[in-house]
């Protein structure tokens, strides 16, 4: 069938990463590189659940699958370039205040909320990212003499597994509850 060509090898780990993934279309990629009649394979992958996260059942992804499953051509793509960092990276991620325009200056306000659910699955499926910073609402105290006093915001470190568990309990509060050990692989 395949015999003899470059990409053998290649088929050969994309079919081993179909059979891998838990996701009912079984999708598996690898990508590759053709160097005189040889290849070499660069990044692999399946479609499924973020890393650190388990699938939570075909019957919770019905219809949300694109939002909730790392593709396997996404996959593959991050893992090429996990070689490239051998460290940590961290994320800052800022909103800007629309009522201040560019001649007052930019400034920060509060994030609105995490990113969105393919964003923040890829940040933590690149598993090159420790973290997430981002600026949020404080919220309003009283002082000593029982003044309510505004505060605007401050900078917040999520872990990449908490960043994305986050985002799924805003984005789909019934199929991912708020205990990320629920959820993360073991």
């Amino acid at each position: 069938m395949i015999e003899d060509h470059p990409f053998e090898d290649a088929v050969s780990r994309a079919l081993l990463e179909a059979i891998r993934s838990p996701c009912r279309s079984k999708r598996g990629v690898a990508l590759y590189r053709s160097f005189r009649s040889r290849s070499e394979i660069l990044g692999f992958g399946s479609n499924g659940p973020p890393s650190g996260f388990a699938c939570p059942g075909r019957e919770h992804c019905q219809g949300k699958c694109g939002d909730l499953a790392v593709h396997a051509e996404v996959r593959a793509l991050v893992h090429a370039a996990q070689s490239l960092f051998a460290v940590d990276l961290e994320l800052v991620h800022v909103e800007l205040d629309p009522d201040f325009g560019i001649s007052d200056g930019p400034r920060i306000k509060p994030c609105s909320g995490p990113s969105c659910v393919g964003c923040s699955k890829q940040i933590l499926d690149s598993g090159i990212v420790a973290g997430v910073w981002l600026y949020e609402s404080i919220p309003a105290e009283f002082a000593s003499d029982g003044v309510l006093v505004p505060r605007s915001g401050a900078w917040r470190r999520y872990g990449a597994v908490e960043f994305h568990q986050r985002t799924l309990e805003q984005r789909f509060p019934s199929v991912y509850p708020a205990h990320p050990r629920d959820l993360r692989g073991g």
